[in-house]
């Protein structure tokens, strides 16, 4: 799961409310990505 959230403002943060910058947050959704491409071929290889 992704954990970031938006504040009022429009800055992106993590769970602990740090700022976050566009390279993290692409860098974060890449990890998701392809965590559950991982779990989606362990599923259609069993």
């Amino acid at each position: 799961m992704l954990d970031i959230a938006i504040t009022q403002s429009g800055q992106v943060t993590d769970k602990d409310g740090k700022p976050l910058s566009v390279e993290e947050v692409l860098e974060l959704a890449f990890d998701v990505l392809t965590e559950a491409e991982t779990h989606l071929n362990t599923l259609i290889n069993h």
